[in-house]
Parts: structure tokens; C-alpha cells; sequence
């Protein structure tokens, strides 16, 4: 089931922002971020976090913990935020690490194309900014 953040998340998913960049969740500050969640027998085991910004989405992350990786988690949260975004939003623009090979698989898979590359984005590696154009009759 995938269902809308709610404060009683907080703790549960705000260690995988501390892991990736040393941030935290801060949605009660920012109108355009959207995060959803992905529940197997009300247990959180998936998430999905994007913005919108009058027409144009970023999907800022996107994460399956660990023990549920290879189930097309990642796809049907996708596949969730296109049908979310579809009338709204031109297009969705995600960096991705140029090393992360199964994230850049998932998402050329859904027809998210390379764009440019941001130098040292993560640190020591590159990363490929990719875009999806929406066509609102998929």
C-alpha cells in the first residue's frame, strides 16, 4: 500500500536522510515536497520523495530498504508518482550517481533519458541528471 507521510514517520525514515547527504526531513517547510511511503503489513519498507514546482517534478529520492530490493518496489512507486504528476507536470528531473547501476537501469527502464552530467555532485562522483517528458495519455 502506498499512503502519504505522516509525522509519526519521522523517525523511521529520517536515518536514510541523515545517511545520504546529512539532512533531514523538513516537509513542513517546503509546499512542494510530497512524500509517500510504501507499507508491506503496516510495516514502512519503501519510500518515495519529489517535488513540484508549477509544472515541472524532481524526485529528489527514492528508496527500498534493503530487504526488500528486487520486489519492483522502486517501479510501482514510480509508476505511483507518474499517475500522481501526469496533468500537472511537463516533465520529472532526477540526478542519479553515475556508480548506482541498478538505479540507473530502474530508471531508463521508465523512460527517463540523460540530460547532462553534474560534476562531483556525490562527493568524488559525477552524477547524470536524467529527465522523463509526461505525456498525460499514458
Amino acid at each position: 500500500m502506498i499512503r502519504e507521510y505522516t509525522d509519526s514517520d519521522y523517525d523511521k525514515l529520517n536515518k536514510y536522510y541523515k545517511a545520504r547527504d546529512n539532512s533531514s526531513i523538513n516537509i513542513k517547510d517546503n509546499p512542494f515536497q510530497y512524500i509517500y511511503v510504501y507499507e508491506i503489513d503496516n510495516e514502512i519498507v519503501a519510500f518515495i520523495d519529489f517535488s513540484v514546482i508549477y509544472d515541472r517534478c524532481e524526485l529528489n529520492y527514492i528508496y527500498v530498504f534493503e530487504d526488500y530490493r528486487g520486489l519492483g518496489i522502486a517501479s510501482e512507486l514510480l509508476n505511483f508518482l507518474f499517475n500522481k504528476i501526469k496533468k500537472q507536470c511537463q516533465n520529472i528531473t532526477l540526478e542519479v550517481n553515475e556508480n548506482n547501476l541498478i538505479a540507473k537501469k530502474l530508471y531508463k527502464n521508465n523512460k527517463f533519458k540523460k540530460v547532462a552530467i553534474r560534476k562531483q555532485y556525490y562527493g568524488k562522483d559525477d552524477a547524470i541528471m536524467m529527465m522523463r517528458e509526461m505525456n498525460v495519455d499514458e
